[in-house]
């Protein structure tokens, strides 16, 4: 006899997989009736988006792992299931500056690196970066950041000691005198206009004029506040502007001053401020300055005096003669310079022999 055999198909089916939105999802499995195989350990890629693992229908929930057992006799298709990635967006405020790096993302639990890209400023040095407005450095270029939220991160400047420097002179001021005092510019730049605010003690002094000097190209307007009813400073404010800049350096104006009579004896000081952009050259670039403030610095001086009694007598003409007949005398060397020439000689002894005698001439005046 003869025997025949007898065949039974296998079972298969077959194990699709679906990227959903992403790409290299794996080939598909072929799975035996009754065996199990292993989910494949292949897995999709997706931009912007972490892979959970695979879930038996859209946006279902995870339901399988690369490599984990699947047992079940039948088609089947697998879904990616995906987690967006967290990011978060560090920006770069120049404060004033240019060339602010580019925008960076951080990633959720990664630390990032701070750009290394220098911004750029006028007359300043880069300092940093801080977390605020006006606050301190907090971030160098190349330093981890790994906080997980957004921020802005603020430049910090430092004027650079190259910057231009403004000086208001310090001066000596008899009580009754009007006294210049010049405001100068060196380590000049360019500078087309400026903003400056002076204050100074109306107890004091009283401001008669500012007078703008030669190396300014245009006009200056000014504003003086002779009311201030709420402080004893008083404000001049100065302003210049012109199209091109200008690049010497010297006395910028001439500001005068009458001393008060009954002025308190002592400096008091004329203080020059300026606001951010109120310095600018022609491509309206800001321009840092350094500030060295003046004073003038107020005398009682009875010119002729020289003998210190209070009175202007023939005591104080040969106490004079004294002094230049090289005798060791006591003598008010400020009061016996009645020509206001910083030093005492014949002239000063015909000048108060002058007065002495009833001619018209003045005392402390410069001859």
């Amino acid at each position: 006899t003869t025997l025949y055999a007898v065949w039974e198909k296998i079972k298969t089916y077959t194990v699709r997989y679906d990227a959903c939105g992403g790409e290299n999802a794996p080939s598909a499995q072929t799975k035996v009736h009754g065996e199990e195989i292993r989910i494949s350990s292949g897995t999709p890629t997706r931009s912007g988006y972490n892979f959970l693992g695979w879930s038996t229908s859209e946006n279902g929930s995870v339901k399988y792992k690369p490599g984990e057992k699947y047992t079940e006799d039948k088609n089947t298709t697998l879904y990616a299931v995906w987690e967006k990635i967290k990011t978060y967006t560090v920006r770069y405020d120049a404060c004033g500056g240019e060339n602010a790096p580019s925008a960076q993302t951080k990633v959720y639990g990664e630390k990032l690196i701070i750009s290394t890209e220098v911004p750029t400023r006028l007359t300043y040095d880069f300092e940093g970066w801080a977390t605020e407005k006006g606050g301190a450095v907090i971030y160098k270029s190349g330093d981890v950041y790994s906080e997980n939220k957004d921020v802005t991160l603020y430049a910090v400047w430092k004027l650079s000691t190259s910057a231009p420097l403004i000086t208001v002179e310090k001066c000596v001021g008899n009580i009754g005198d009007t006294v210049d005092v010049n405001v100068l510019i060196s380590r000049n730049i360019g500078i087309a206009g400026f903003t400056f605010d002076i204050a100074f003690d109306n107890t004091k002094l009283e401001i008669v004029s500012v007078e703008k000097c030669d190396l300014l190209k245009g006009a200056i307007t000014t504003t003086i506040d002779e009311d201030n009813e709420t402080s004893t400073l008083n404000n001049i404010k100065v302003v210049y502007a012109t199209p091109t800049d200008f690049t010497g350096n010297g006395a910028l104006f001439t500001l005068k001053f009458k001393v008060k009579e009954g002025a308190e004896i002592g400096k008091t000081p004329i203080t020059l401020t300026y606001r951010e952009n109120d310095v600018v050259n022609k491509n309206l670039e800001e321009v840092g300055l350094h500030v060295e403030n003046g004073e003038i610095d107020i005398e009682n001086i009875l010119f002729g005096d020289a003998h210190r009694d209070g009175n202007i007598d023939t005591k104080d003409a040969v106490r004079i003669m004294q002094y230049l007949a090289g005798w060791q005398v006591d003598i008010w060397l400020k009061a016996a310079d009645v020509n206001k020439d910083g030093k005492i000689s014949t002239m000063d002894s015909v000048l108060l022999s002058q007065y002495l005698a009833g001619w018209d001439v003045k005392l402390g005046e410069k001859n």
